[in-house]
């Protein structure tokens, strides 16, 4: 994507884009996840861990055909106006990420269909297919020798340990029976060295510890104080001045960031949160998530403010990325979503698996994990957290879904792993804050040489 001296017509279709744009951001900056929250369904959640009933059956009222004809009308307007070749960088770059999301509302479409009773199973069954290719063509797939490695690496080890110390053997057992065989894999995951990760956390820690002064990481924060500490650093991010703003959200459990609302979402299902919870919530959510937006808006580039075509693998590898080298922990999150995944499409060797049946192996594996080699009754509550922490993943997985259908899920957190490889091919490179500058640009993926394009222009704006 050249950028060429702008001509009159290049100028009246920028302007015509982005009144489109400033009057319905969504066509830019559109979610599919934010279609998927459930109205509160604890009940179902207490029944189904329980085992009263066999599935959860989430509700989804914001997927309307009036929610999705209002982001359809103006996104088809904006792309026959940008469809014609334009030389103008922003204008392609526009009509890129324009074109990405009428993808992820083609999803949202297809989850409208096939959650719909009043369609016949025909026509579910065919919506619930466009679904899936619209997901993996969006997010990907589990890929087989990915699969098998991090299963070798994180799953089986746990068996093997329970099986020869006799600590925690029926978990493990049980564990074991429910699995298929697991074929070997050549796959290297992707580990970041030592050197990289101690540089990045030392310029991450440069870059946002003086933003979270206010932050005591011994508290116990309540959701209206999660919401006044991250509008602290909001405000010295220079959100304020563009409209952001921190808000209490219902019907969701995290902290998410909503960049064509301009809104950091704080979820009211979980009652608190520690300050070392904040201090990693602030260097992804708002570091890169709402950073990046920002950065982008103010130099005028709305489709790297809202997302480029392609961008989410990159970002989420990105914000975990430093989430990681901040703390000096481990990725553990990307890894595990991963693998529940290739444990739903049966890439064990088994039959593509529903929600029940892979929250059975789920809750087990968790368990295991908790439990660090020791009894399991001798850690408080064990069985009941590691149920309940499984079911949160899971449910982020099924999103979309009636979760009754085998292998039918909503691909979008193996974004965090799949960026993994590029973003610390990225992040070996990075040595100054001006190089921290270039990831934080926009919402690009940085391995791209036309999203570098663009964050080039970013930068010297």
């Amino acid at each position: 994507m050249a950028e060429f001296a702008p001509n009159l017509h290049e100028q009246a279709t920028l302007s015509t884009v982005e009144q489109l744009v400033e009057a319905q951001p969504e066509i830019v900056g559109l979610q599919s996840y934010e279609y998927f929250r459930s109205e509160d369904i604890a009940p179902q959640k207490a029944a189904f861990l329980a085992g009263a009933i066999p599935h959860m059956q989430p509700n989804y009222p914001e997927l309307s055909d009036t929610n999705l004809d209002r982001v359809g009308y103006p996104m088809k307007q904006a792309l026959e106006t940008t469809m014609s070749g334009h030389e103008s960088l922003k204008v392609s770059a526009l009509f890129d990420a324009i074109e990405y999301r009428a993808s992820e509302l083609f999803l949202l479409k297809a989850a409208k269909e096939m959650n719909d009773t009043s369609k016949t199973e025909t026509e579910r069954a065919e919506s619930r297919d466009w679904f899936k290719l619209a997901s993996e063509g969006l997010y990907g797939k589990p890929e087989q020798d990915v699969f098998n490695a991090i299963a070798h690496a994180k799953l089986l080890p746990l068996i093997e340990q329970a099986q020869i110390t006799g600590i925690n053997k029926e978990i493990a057992d049980e564990l074991s029976a429910l699995l298929g065989p697991i074929g070997e894999s050549n796959y290297e995951i992707v580990q970041p060295d030592t050197e990289t990760m101690a540089r990045v956390g030392a310029l991450v820690r440069e870059r946002f510890d003086p933003l979270m002064a206010h932050i005591d990481p011994e508290k116990i924060y309540a959701n209206e104080e999660v919401r006044d500490a991250l509008n602290v650093v909001l405000q010295q991010l220079g959100g304020h001045e563009l409209g952001w703003q921190v808000v209490l959200t219902e019907n969701a459990s995290v902290v998410s960031v909503s960049a064509h609302k301009k809104q950091i979402e704080v979820g009211m299902k979980r009652k608190e949160k520690s300050g070392k919870d904040l201090y990693q919530v602030v260097v992804h959510e708002l570091g890169v998530h709402t950073l990046r937006s920002i950065n982008a808006e103010k130099a005028g580039y709305l489709s790297a403010a809202y997302g480029q075509d392609g961008y989410l693998d990159f970002e989420e590898a990105l914000g975990m990325a430093f989430e990681t080298a901040y703390s000096g922990g481990e990725d553990a999150h990307s890894d595990e979503y991963y693998l529940l995944a290739g444990l739903v499409y049966g890439l064990d060797g088994h039959e593509p698996r529903d929600l029940k049946a892979a929250h059975e192996i789920h809750w087990r594996f968790k368990s295991l994990l908790m439990a660090k080699g020791r009894p399991l009754e001798s850690v408080d509550d064990s069985l009941g957290k590691s149920q309940r922490n499984a079911m949160l993943q899971e449910m982020r997985l099924f999103r979309g879904t009636d979760t009754q259908q085998s292998g039918l899920i909503y691909t979008k957190d193996l974004a965090m792993f799949n960026g993994k490889q590029s973003v610390w091919e990225c992040l070996r490179n990075v040595h100054t804050q001006a190089d921290l500058d270039l990831l934080l640009a926009g919402k690009l993926d940085l391995s791209r040489s036309d999203h570098r394009t663009i964050a080039d222009h970013i930068l010297a704006a």
